[in-house]
């Protein structure tokens, strides 16, 4: 029955499409091509800074970082796989109807969204997207 249980969970990794690189600090999402900072920055941030410091990261050696869409971000939210986790809300780069004062953001612990004023203070995790 043991070993039953262990082939279901190699099984189950090998067709993830969520895998981590724990050398870069990294996971990578193979169905969306998409890669995902999983070391974060120790303070949350506004809306402006936490884009520009997506935009400004250097990390695992590539440079193309972004915040990402709210859509992306949401797709992540039962994601196990990150090792660098909180339960706060995340910003996205999404504004609220193209609104100067709003914009998107998600809570972890439970996949809540809604949207937040831009000034205020909210947790980061940055995207990049992977070439084919």
């Amino acid at each position: 029955m043991k070993s039953i249980f262990l082939i279901i969970i190699c099984i189950s990794l090998v067709h993830s499409e969520y895998s981590r690189d724990f050398k870069k600090e990294v996971v990578i999402d193979s169905k969306a091509k998409l890669m995902w900072q999983d070391k974060l920055p120790k303070q949350e941030m506004d809306w402006s800074s936490a884009v520009s410091y997506c935009e400004d990261l250097k990390f695992a050696t590539y440079t193309d970082w972004r915040l990402p869409r709210i859509n992306e971000l949401n797709s992540i939210v039962d994601v196990s796989v990150f090792k660098n986790r909180t339960a706060s809300y995340y910003w996205s780069s999404t504004t609220y109807n193209g609104s100067n004062i709003f914009a998107w953001h998600i809570r972890f612990s439970d996949g809540y969204v809604n949207i937040n004023i831009k000034k205020d203070k909210d947790s980061i995790r940055c995207v990049r997207g992977m070439r084919k």
